[in-house]
């Protein structure tokens, strides 16, 4: 992997968290880490490009109960 990029989203399409770094994780915090997100069901984007310069998009769900 040469470029990483996932971002999460809340139901309503704002961004919740954004990374570049393949070893940070979401930690379920919202409001740019200043507060728990609500529980509920988020949406994730990821944007892999391998070392072939070819772009892999994964999406899906992520349920956040506390």
């Amino acid at each position: 992997i040469i470029q990483y990029e996932m971002l999460i989203f809340d139901r309503w399409g704002d961004l919740v968290f954004e990374t570049n770094d393949y070893n940070k994780q979401w930690d379920g915090k919202a409001n740019k880490g200043t507060k728990m997100a609500q529980r509920d069901v988020y949406v994730y984007k990821i944007k892999v490009t391998d070392i072939h310069q070819i772009d892999h998009f994964y999406s899906g769900t992520v349920t956040l109960v506390q």
